[in-house]
């Protein structure tokens, strides 16, 4: 496996991410898209022991958990009402403002109140990213940065390698993991994949 990375590994979006693992705040009611974030949620203490086993590197988690926190009374009914919540399966504690000041002395005296989500972590991704990196090279994955992808060769309508500014990485396989360039790459095949901030 050969990746191509435009920049360094960990520059782009992964730089600039919250590293959230916050599935409550992605979605505001059951279904199936947080039924996908519960089970990630779920598997990442698994995720990450096997990449500090693999590295020997640690990631950084905000401990207690994650705060919701709310300005007003309506704010505070949208967001500090943990019924359904709890009724998916997570523990949600609703906080007073006094008692989200305590736990929080920096937040502001206007905040109303606070919902506690002690199962929703935070990790640094600089930290994740360099780890993951780290153990991809490990399994024997090779990283290429500073190697921006200009464009596809194919053979008989398969894509055969991708076009850099020194060479053609030959190639089986492609996955297109160009994030933010999803849509500019897939145009290069004929195709669009819209993304979407």
């Amino acid at each position: 496996v050969t990746v191509l990375e435009r920049g360094q590994v960990g520059d782009g979006a992964s730089n600039a991410s919250a590293g959230m693992l916050a599935p409550l705040a992605e979605a505001n009611r059951p279904g199936p898209f947080l039924e996908l974030g519960l089970a990630s949620l779920r598997l990442y203490p698994s995720f990450i022991d096997g990449l500090r086993e693999a590295t020997g590197m640690n990631a950084e988690c905000a401990t207690p958990g994650l705060l919701r926190i709310a300005v007003n009374e309506e704010e505070a009914a949208e967001f500090c009402t943990p019924a359904w919540q709890k009724a998916v399966g997570l523990t949600v504690e609703s906080l007073t403002g006094d008692e989200v000041r305590r736990l929080e002395p920096a937040l502001s005296e206007t905040i109303v109140a606070a919902a506690l989500s002690p199962e929703e972590k935070q990790y640094d991704p600089r930290d994740l990213v360099r780890m993951l990196a780290l153990a991809c090279v490990g399994r024997g994955v090779r990283i290429v940065e500073c190697c921006q992808a200009l464009g596809f060769e194919t053979t008989g309508g398969h894509v055969s390698g991708v076009r850099t500014a020194t060479q053609v990485v030959p190639c089986g396989q492609l996955v297109i993991a160009g994030g933010a360039w999803a849509d500019q790459m897939t145009r290069w095949l004929g195709a669009s994949l819209p993304v979407y901030p």
